[in-house]
């Protein structure tokens, strides 16, 4: 689960590091108007990708936004590289940070709730797959980004067939995801997790899914669904059976905020990623600035 989980912090760290070392090439081909364009659909497709795949988790299933997301991010990586213009780039890094955004939310979620409460602390390390992510990508910018059969030399007329390196490190890291992406899939079989079958009153199914994982391991487990459903059915707040679809994302959202404290907090969380979203934005990467003369 460690490994498992760990794509996604890696990739998701892969594509925004892809998206800042290839936006001076791509800038330089395209010449844009608003080179700052890509910056903000990559930093939009995140938010959004974080919130409809989180609620995806919660209303639907984990495991099929947990597969999902990560191949969504790796298929739209490897397409932004072929983008004939800055018009369609836009999109495509936004697809794929959607992806991205929206796997990351997940990675800690399936990890958590496959986890034994006495190892939750091993989430805290995965930490260590985020700063490999950059480590790979600038690996793979490296030859494609400082040899001059792959960019523009200076002061020459910027074509597509003389600046290819910026398109051949989102094809190759876009590749890398995507491999990553189909490990999950079919080296392994991953069930969905036991907390959110049980939260939707799925007790057979969520002693089937730990039955699975004990007998792959050779672990003992002793679980029964007579044991589960002794202990009643899962309630909501107001004593009524636990809800389902729009009405259990609304019963997610309240949670947040069913404390004074837990208020302040979700709060000054939001308002803390919302200015350092403001402040990326309003300072593009350096690497992005372009003489004006080229944008005439």
């Amino acid at each position: 689960m460690f490994f498992l989980s760990g794509f996604g912090y890696f990739a998701d760290s892969l594509i925004l590091l892809l998206m800042s070392i290839t936006v001076g090439p791509a800038v330089k081909e395209f010449r844009p108007s608003f080179p700052r364009g890509v910056l903000m659909a990559a930093y939009a497709g995140m938010l959004t990708g974080a919130l409809f795949f989180g609620f995806t988790g919660d209303m639907i299933a984990r495991r099929l936004a947990f597969n999902s997301s990560l191949f969504i991010c790796s298929t739209f990586a490897i397409v932004a590289g072929a983008s004939p213009n800055w018009i369609t780039l836009g999109p495509f890094v936004s697809l794929s940070c959607f992806g991205g955004g929206g796997n990351v939310v997940l990675d800690a979620t399936v990890f958590l709730e496959f986890l034994p409460s006495k190892y939750q602390w091993l989430l805290t390390v995965m930490a260590c797959w985020w700063g490999l992510g950059p480590v790979v990508a600038a690996a793979f910018a490296w030859p494609f980004l400082s040899l001059p059969q792959f960019i523009c030399a200076t002061g020459e007329v910027c074509t597509r067939s003389k600046n290819m390196g910026w398109r051949y490190v989102w094809f190759a890291n876009g590749a890398l995801v995507m491999v990553l992406s189909i490990l999950r899939i079919m080296l392994v079989h991953l069930p969905e997790t036991p907390k959110f079958l049980i939260s939707q009153g799925r007790d057979e199914e969520a002693v089937a899914a730990l039955q699975k994982v004990a007998n792959r391991y050779n672990r003992p487990c002793s679980l029964t669904v007579d044991q589960l459903l002794a202990c009643g059915q899962i309630k909501s707040h107001d004593g009524s059976e636990s809800p389902r679809g729009f009405t259990a994302l609304a019963m997610h959202l309240k949670g947040l905020f069913q404390t004074r404290q837990l208020a302040l907090s979700t709060s000054l969380i939001w308002l803390s990623w919302l200015y350092c979203m403001y402040i990326v934005l309003r300072l593009p990467p350096k690497i992005s600035r372009v003489p004006r003369r080229t944008y005439r």
